[in-house]
């Protein structure tokens, strides 16, 4: 990559870290100031929690289509096909999109918990209720888990005490190199955005006199966990 190439695109991160710092800081400043619209009554929680555990249906019947995909191909390979490093490809490609539809089935479910809690109109007496799709996620979790390790026994159990490194050795070259580039980009990335909204909140706890002690005690918390948690783990290397 060129150095003007790099340049532009060491700006476009500044620039898209002081947006997403800007909404982050607006929106704290607005909600500090100004009560949220409670527009989700009891029926409301009861529709929108219907609708939510409709979608992670579907999501979860697309995941199981996917590891049930993986597991034909998976019988393809054990049987010698002269095609096998296509169906290996095959294999850990809908692996990975049964995993990533987990994410995101938890990821709506959270939503749901998050914006009905936030914009309940009165005192929402069937509000126990949003938990029922975290609950669908967590067995669509557990049976991915638990279908993975039969499919492929390299692949470690969820409570196995060796799980990292079974999974890493799972891994072929390539694999391990762009996990390894993902998880220390999400490691920077972390960092970066822990600090900014740190100062964020910090600003705007002074300006609008909102009592955010937990939040930011929360975030430090979490920055402090990253960076002992990434080092601890460097320093075993150098102190052996």
């Amino acid at each position: 990559m060129s150095k003007v190439k790099r340049n532009i695109h060491s700006l476009f991160k500044i620039v898209l870290f002081a947006l997403a710092g800007f909404i982050v800081g607006y929106s704290v400043m607005y909600f500090g100031k100004n009560d949220y619209p409670r527009i989700i009554n009891s029926q409301g929680t009861i529709v929108s929690t219907i609708f939510t555990t409709a979608i992670i249906t579907a999501i979860g019947a697309l995941m199981i289509s996917k590891i049930n995909n993986a597991e034909k191909f998976k019988i393809k390979i054990e049987n010698g096909d002269i095609y096998a490093d296509k169906y290996d490809f095959l294999f850990n490609k809908n692996i990975y999109n049964a995993s990533l539809l987990v994410y995101i089935s938890i990821f709506f479910s959270l939503i749901n918990i998050i914006v009905i809690t936030l914009f309940q109109s009165t005192f929402n007496n069937v509000w126990f209720i949003t938990i029922i799709p975290f609950l669908i996620c967590i067995y669509l979790s557990s049976r991915y888990t638990r279908k993975i390790t039969k499919i492929d026994d390299r692949l470690p159990k969820y409570n196995d005490p060796e799980y990292t490194n079974k999974l890493i050795n799972a891994m072929d070259e390539g694999e391990k190199h762009c996990t390894y580039e993902a998880l220390f980009k999400i490691y920077r990335y972390n960092i970066s955005i822990l600090m900014m909204l740190i100062i964020i909140l910090a600003a705007c706890s002074i300006i609008t006199g909102a009592n955010m002690a937990i939040a930011l005690f929360s975030l430090l918390a979490l920055y402090v966990f990253n960076i002992t948690f990434y080092y601890v783990k460097i320093g075993k290397y150098f102190n052996q």
